[in-house]
């Protein structure tokens, strides 16, 4: 009727989606990569699979660290003052490290 109010509105949005194929083909490239940096420019056999695989293995060795930080090792409860005693205790806890892994 004319002057009545409109109860509602209503929009609708006609769109294209777009993609650009190469941009997704760059991106998923970057996402894949990473720099591995050295200083042993004089080992021939390192090889950059070699590297790769070195690098990788460094979790093995956080992890053994997460070990001896861990509250179930109690290092943090013993005090030292001597430096011979904490060179001990790094010893210790370095020889049951490598216990632990060899275990592992």
């Amino acid at each position: 009727k004319s002057g009545a109010k409109p109860t509602g509105y209503h929009y609708f949005i006609e769109a294209t989606p777009y993609t650009d194929l190469e941009k997704v083909k760059l991106a998923k490239l970057k996402v894949g990569m990473f720099i591995l940096a050295t200083n042993d420019t004089e080992s021939a056999d390192l090889t950059m699979s070699e590297l790769l695989k070195h690098y990788k293995s460094q979790q093995k060795v956080e992890r053994g660290f997460r070990f001896l930080k861990s509250p179930e090792f109690l290092t943090s409860s013993i005090f030292l003052k001597k430096p011979q005693r904490i060179e001990a205790l790094l010893m210790v806890m370095t020889l049951s490290l490598l216990v632990y892994a060899s275990l592992e």
